[in-house]
C-alpha cells in the first residue's frame, strides 16, 4: 500500500560519504600483554578527529587486562563523516596514549597526528639489567663482611630503588639487579656501601650506565667517598 509512497519510504545509497564510517583499531604488541598483570594499571588511548567544519569527535579507549581479554583482539574506535568534502583529509586524525604504571608513576604522549587504520601499542620503557663483578678473595683480603648495592632511577614521575646484598667471599655469579627505564634512557644512580669489621663502613656513590658496577674496589678511608666507578 505504501512501498512506493516516498512519503513513507525512500531508498538512499550506504556508500554515500555521508553514511561512512571510519574505523580505527588499536593493536596491542604481544610482549605487551603481560605487563598488565606485572607493571601497567592502565593504557588510555584517545583519538580526536577534527573535521573539515571545525567540529571535533574525540573517541577513547581504557585498557586494562580485562578489557584486552574481553575485546578478544577486537579494539577499535569510530568516528563518522561531518561535512568532509576531502575524502583524504578524512582520513587523518590526532591521536595520544596515557600510560598509568604499578607503584606509581604515569606517562602521556604528545598528539600525533595519523591516518593509518591501526594503532599500535609498545611499551615507552625497556628492561636492562645491571650486573655486579668483582673478586670475592679480594674482597676477603681486605675484611669485607657484605656489600650492599643500591641503585635509584626516575621513571614517569617516580622514583624507584632496588638493593642487592653480597655477602663476604660469596661468588659473584647471577648477583644482578633488574631495572626498568624510559626507553632510550640508560643512566641510574647507585650507591656502594661496603661493611667491615668492628662495624666500619666504606660508600661510594656515582652515576652510570654501563649495565656493570665493579665492587671489589674500596675507597680508602672511613669516611663516605663519592665518585666515579672505576
Amino acid at each position: 500500500r505504501y512501498g512506493k509512497d516516498p512519503g513513507y519510504f525512500k531508498a538512499v545509497n550506504l556508500d554515500d560519504p555521508t553514511f561512512q564510517q571510519r574505523e580505527v583499531h588499536v593493536g596491542i604488541d604481544g610482549a605487551l600483554l603481560p605487563e598488565f598483570d606485572r607493571f601497567i594499571n592502565s593504557v588510555t588511548v584517545t583519538l580526536r578527529k577534527t573535521h573539515q567544519n571545525g567540529e571535533q569527535t574525540v573517541r577513547e579507549l581504557v585498557l586494562d587486562r580485562a578489557a584486552v581479554e574481553k575485546s578478544a583482539g577486537d579494539l577499535r574506535m569510530i568516528y563518522g563523516w561531518d561535512a568532509d568534502p576531502d575524502r583524504l583529509a578524512w582520513l587523518q586524525y590526532d591521536q595520544r596514549t596515557r600510560w598509568s604504571f604499578k607503584g606509581g608513576g604515569s606517562y602521556e604522549t604528545d598528539w600525533k597526528s595519523a591516518d593509518a587504520p591501526m594503532i599500535e601499542l609498545f611499551a615507552p620503557y625497556e628492561r636492562r639489567t645491571v650486573q655486579l663483578t668483582g673478586e670475592p678473595a679480594k674482597l676477603v683480603a681486605q675484611g669485607v663482611r657484605a656489600v650492599v648495592v643500591q641503585i635509584e632511577y626516575p621513571f614517569f614521575g617516580a622514583v624507584r630503588r632496588q638493593q642487592l646484598v653480597v655477602k663476604g667471599g660469596e661468588a659473584f655469579d647471577e648477583k644482578e639487579l633488574e631495572i626498568t627505564l624510559p626507553r632510550d634512557q640508560f643512566e641510574y644512580d647507585y650507591a656502594i656501601t661496603w661493611q667491615l669489621a668492628a662495624g666500619e663502613r666504606r660508600v661510594r656513590k656515582g652515576r652510570d650506565g654501563s649495565g656493570l658496577i665493579f665492587v671489589d674496589e674500596i675507597p680508602a678511608g672511613t669516611a663516605a667517598t663519592q665518585g666515579g666507578q672505576p
